[in-house]
């Protein structure tokens, strides 16, 4: 039994050191509702409540992509998009409880307005996510002007802002047929 928790201790672990290069403020505790204002909560939860089903779309998409793919290198990346954007909407889901109360509840409809994602080919796949990455990118950017005293949404938006520009010029070279 101590084995089993020891190794589970262990490999929850090296997830937490993988995920952490992505930013180290992401680790820290998420601040209380004393530590914000009524506006930067607000704005805070506005922000949470795009990226969370922003990435999970994403998620989902690249779990059916990767199911399919033969590319070794596509697979590699989408199982760090994917990783990546599990981590992050844990951390979401922490500070979401800590600021309102309430567990986060994902709705089906939630940013349907951005663009679809098809994953019928390898090709269609990566023009679709870059061109998804590039609306969240403004979107995110636009509700992150709202939230610029909230340290660790200011953080985690510029963080993910950046993954987003890294891998659309990472797939850059597959989204040509």
């Amino acid at each position: 039994m101590l084995t089993i928790i020891g190794t589970s201790v262990f490999l929850c672990g090296i997830f937490l050191l993988i995920i952490a290069d992505q930013s180290t403020m992401l680790m820290k505790k998420p601040p209380n509702d004393t530590q914000l204002s009524p506006t930067d909560s607000d704005a805070s939860v506005k922000l949470i409540e795009f990226l969370i089903p922003f990435h999970q779309k994403v998620i989902d998409q690249s779990r059916l992509q990767l199911a399919q793919t033969k590319n070794p290198d596509q697979a590699l990346f989408l199982r760090k998009a994917i990783d990546t954007r599990v981590a992050e909407i844990s951390i979401m889901k922490t500070w979401y409880k800590s600021w309102t109360n309430t567990d986060f509840t994902l709705k089906t409809d939630q940013n349907a307005d951005l663009a679809k994602i098809d994953s019928s080919s390898d090709t269609q796949f990566y023009k679709d996510l870059y061109t998804y990455n590039q609306a969240g990118t403004l979107r995110i950017s636009a509700l992150q002007t709202e939230a610029t005293t909230n340290t660790q949404i200011n953080t985690l938006s510029k963080t993910i802002i950046t993954n987003l520009s890294e891998e659309n010029s990472k797939m850059n070279t597959w989204k040509s047929p």
